[in-house]
């Protein structure tokens, strides 16, 4: 997987219902995806998880990262998107929110991860907000912020 190229795993993955070619950021998710997967499966799995809105919640991760301070903490994070950036933006500002706000990127991180894909594990946290977009980022975020466990 990690050595194929773009054009081959793309068609691959179309087996799997995965069109990453008509995906905006299709390339960069592929690449992103890659590097974490070992098989096929487990890939379109990881793609579909990021492309498509969580209509669950791993229940662990959940436990584990979701409470009313990580849910205030995003609420507050959905509040400065206000247009789309690459990786590298979204890495510098996040490192101004949290420095604005005292926190450590442990302090979102997981928690945004959550509130993106269902689970607190995806690939790099700032290629994954790239991919989504920040009007897809707010709704989740709100979403999650609207689920009562």
């Amino acid at each position: 997987i990690k050595t194929l190229p773009y054009e081959r795993l793309a068609h691959d993955m179309l087996e799997f219902g995965v069109d990453f070619k008509a995906l905006v950021k299709g390339e960069l998710l592929l690449n992103s995806l890659r590097e974490r997967s070992k098989t096929l499966i487990e890939m379109a799995n990881s793609a579909n998880a990021i492309i498509n809105a969580p209509k669950s919640y791993d229940e662990k991760a959940w436990a584990k990262f979701i409470n009313e301070n990580s849910k205030e903490i995003l609420a507050k994070f959905a509040q400065i998107l206000d247009r789309d950036l690459d990786a590298k933006g979204y890495e510098e500002l996040t490192n101004k929110f949290l420095e604005q706000n005292g926190l450590k990127l442990k302090d979102l991180a997981q928690a945004l991860r959550i509130a993106l894909t269902g689970s607190s594990v995806s690939p790099s946290i700032f290629e994954v907000l790239e991919v989504v977009g920040s009007n897809e980022i707010k709704n989740r975020i709100q979403n999650l912020l609207k689920e009562e466990k």
